[in-house]
């Protein structure tokens, strides 16, 4: 039931660099969930029980806003911080230009201010997939095995068809830089 809520409802997926700190990057899962909550907090109740089992701490609730007009008592916030303090991850509810509030799910350090709402109306359209991997691959986040040619590529291109089928079909683009 958890995999269909997840699959059901526009996404953003971001990752971003870090200047400073524990981590080189932290990625965000921006979801438009739409009105019908009561099914997503469901969903985190379980992800946060599973998160202090592996021995996370809940940051306080004062601490979980990074930015005015996040906080919320309906829609809290959360994060959770190893026995150090670095915060790993956590989450947050966000209302952008007075639309429905959207879930923002993060790993790594607490993102800063608002990000832009992700369209509320799904598309049926192909799920598209943009890396640099050139770049990824400077901060060591590409697999080491994948093939030279894939990882010292300035971009790469997945895009996903939807299909009723238990297999979907992905296809790719990948463009390459030419060396002199």
């Amino acid at each position: 039931s958890q995999l269909r809520l997840l699959t059901g409802v526009p996404f953003r997926l971001r990752l971003r660099p870090i200047a400073q700190g524990p981590f080189q990057a932290g990625l965000e899962l921006q979801l438009a969930v739409g009105r019908e909550r009561k099914p997503w907090a469901a969903l985190l109740r379980d992800l946060r029980q599973g998160l202090l089992r592996q021995n996370l701490q809940e940051a306080p609730a004062e601490l979980t806003a990074a930015a005015p007009g996040l906080r919320s008592q309906s829609l809290p916030a959360a994060r959770f911080a190893r026995d150090d303090g670095t915060v790993v991850g956590g989450w947050r509810w966000q209302s952008v230009g007075g639309g429905e509030p959207q879930l923002l799910l993060f790993l790594g350090p607490v993102p800063q201010g608002l990000t832009a709402p992700v369209p509320a109306q799904p598309g049926n359209g192909p799920l598209s997939l943009q890396l640099q991997p050139a770049g990824l691959s400077r901060l060591g986040l590409m697999p080491q095995g994948l093939p030279n040619l894939v990882r010292q590529a300035p971009l790469l291109q997945l895009s996903i068809s939807p299909s009723d089928q238990p297999l979907s079909r992905l296809t790719g683009r990948l463009r390459l830089s030419v060396v002199r």
